[in-house]
């Protein structure tokens, strides 16, 4: 790299025009649709107060692109020792603590009968 442009801009420094259009458009896509795949797993897709709704989706959607978007700004120059630091400190403990939270509430809670 000869410039901060080709720094920040990576392999899309020499694209433009239509090309550099139809890439950030394939990027944003790509957002949407896993961002889609992120509400539904594990937001609970569009199910709000026992009713579906498409409103309800949207938001979560819109939630995760902007907690993804937010992540992305703060975090723009993130290296691998860094990320894995991070998924060590906090990642980790906190799906531990979820695992527990679902057993315990799985033991004491009593069992549905619609299952």
């Amino acid at each position: 790299p000869e410039a901060e442009t080709e720094i920040v801009a990576g392999w899309l420094t020499e694209i433009s025009g239509r090309k550099l259009a139809l890439l950030r458009l394939a990027s944003d896509v790509k957002l949407f649709l896993l961002s889609s795949l992120v509400a539904t797993l594990y937001l609970g897709g569009p199910w709000a107060l026992g009713q579906a709704s498409i409103a309800a989706f949207l938001a979560k959607v819109l939630l995760v692109v902007v907690v993804t978007s937010i992540v992305r700004a703060l975090f723009a120059r993130f290296r691998i020792d860094q990320a894995l630091s991070a998924f060590w400190r906090f990642v980790i403990p906190l799906s531990l603590a979820q695992l527990v939270l679902t057993l315990a509430l799985r033991w004491w809670l009593p069992c549905p009968s619609r299952w």
